[in-house]
């Protein structure tokens, strides 16, 4: 073998020892990515509330096309309350006994309070408080107007039914918000000490209401932590007999009822059943009957 056929000899030997030195670097590394990657934490597998959360954007899109008065969509899991809620900011009796085209309707629709913040629907722009008012023709459930409008509500009055309703949603023109359940309460809407369907007050007035006057009303006490920078939403309807059976005397009555749920995140763990304890002391006002 000649001086060149020895050099490229040895050129090829030396290429040959590299490439299988790379390749043993090469193994020792990936197996160092293999070790590196067993200590990567698992995915976190908590199910979150917007796994049962629907997309009503485009809902509300096309009925805010239809009438400007559009604010969102409502929907109680269980029920049949799945509609869309105006607001006038001028008339809070506007919407009483009109439909959703202005034309009258005994049964109205559901709507928020005229002073209810909405800013741009964002979770960061409403309001403290917006209060969504809706008829129940009845309070009864074996009746066949049960289910219009708001009388479902009633269905939370029933405390296994309630617990199977953790959660309310609201979609607006921008988010899909979810609330949870924080009471259930009676209310005699003439009680200057209980303005739960106002959406114009301060964070801390409305917290310092919530606690002292809604929540002591409230017929369960929900494990819902309540703070003072909590936005809520409330549902208010007509209640024709108390708890006891006693009649209300509806029309000629302030007596309401009400549900109260806080935002929460969407993101957060999923309930898949309301927690609360019957309130047997829960507080009623002695009178909620209008003056004659």
């Amino acid at each position: 073998m000649n001086d060149g056929k020895r050099l490229l000899a040895l050129l090829l030997a030396l290429l040959l020892v590299f490439a299988l030195v790379g390749c043993g670097d090469r193994g020792v590394e990936e197996e160092s990515v293999s070790e590196e990657s067993s200590d990567v934490e698992v995915p976190d597998d908590t199910v979150r509330i917007s796994t049962i959360m629907s997309d009503y954007l485009e809902l509300v899109a096309e009925k805010k096309s239809e009438n400007e008065d559009t604010i969102g969509w409502l929907q109680i899991p269980y029920t049949a309350i799945d509609d869309v809620v105006l607001h006038n900011a001028e008339n809070n009796s506007y919407y009483l006994r009109r439909d959703f085209y202005g034309a009258y309707n005994f049964n109205g629709v559901y709507y928020a309070d005229r002073r209810s913040v909405l800013g741009d629907g964002t979770a960061g722009q409403i309001g403290n408080n917006i209060c969504i008012y809706g008829h129940a023709l009845t309070d009864d459930p074996e009746s066949d107007n049960y289910e219009i409008k708001f009388g479902p509500l009633h269905d939370f009055r029933d405390a296994e039914l309630a617990k199977d309703i953790p959660y309310i949603f609201l979609t607006t023109e921008t988010e899909n918000l979810v609330y949870e359940v924080c009471a259930v309460f009676i209310a005699n809407s003439d009680n200057q000490d209980i303005p739960y369907n106002r959406g114009d007050m301060t964070q801390e007035e409305f917290y310092k209401m919530v606690t002292e006057q809604v929540l002591p009303r409230s017929i369960y006490n929900y494990d819902v932590e309540i703070s003072e920078t909590d936005k809520f939403l409330t549902l208010s309807t007509c209640i024709y007999k108390l708890p006891d059976g006693t009649p209300t005397g509806y029309p000629d009555t302030y007596y309401r009822f009400a549900i109260m749920a806080k935002l929460v995140d969407p993101q957060d763990e999923l309930k898949t059943e309301a927690s609360f304890t019957v309130n047997e002391d829960f507080q009623l006002d002695p009178d909620g009957k209008m003056a004659a």
